[in-house]
């Protein structure tokens, strides 16, 4: 479904899914705590799906109460209309893993959201100064798929575009 994805469940553990363009959502830390510092958050998912709530904007709220400038990455997600959301899953995690021998062609689809995360770390550099944090002071951190997200970020070849810090969790 479209740009913003379908919200599955309810309360923290919503799941968006059917992703397909991505977004970034910034939080700025209040001035008087800020520490400089940027934290880009990639929420899991399997690949299909975004714990949007408990592993993304939960997580930037509290990110940002300590003074840091949090940035939810909405990565666009293998669509799963009118399939078995579990069998997707399975599949989508089997396929990433057999290409990860070879990260320059992991993503040359976009279909696992590295694209995504190879952006963000470009935007947020390039809104640096508009945020308050120098370009050198960009963690990138990932729960499950995000964290593989993470990973992929860092080793790219772009060195203009690798985050300085990484977190897979």
């Amino acid at each position: 479904m479209g740009t913003a994805g379908t919200t599955l469940g309810s309360g923290g553990m919503e799941t968006i899914v059917n992703v397909s363009t991505p977004t970034l959502t910034v939080y700025l830390p209040d001035l008087s705590i800020a520490t400089g510092t940027a934290v880009i958050i990639a929420p899991g998912g399997g690949f299909i799906g975004l714990s949007i709530n408990s592993e993304g904007h939960d997580v930037a709220k509290w990110l940002g109460a300590r003074g840091f400038a949090a940035i939810v990455l909405k990565y666009r997600t293998i669509p799963i209309e009118g399939k078995d959301a579990t069998q997707l899953g399975q599949s989508a995690r089997a396929a990433f893993m057999a290409q990860m021998s070879n990260h320059a062609q992991v993503d040359e689809d976009g279909k696992y959201g590295i694209a995504d995360g190879i952006q963000a770390v470009k935007v947020v550099r390039a809104h640096a100064a508009e945020w308050g944090i120098p370009p050198d002071r960009i963690i990138f951190a990932g729960f499950s798929a995000g964290g593989m997200i993470a990973d992929f970020t860092a080793i790219q070849p772009d060195t203009r575009a690798r985050p300085d810090c990484v977190a897979p969790i």
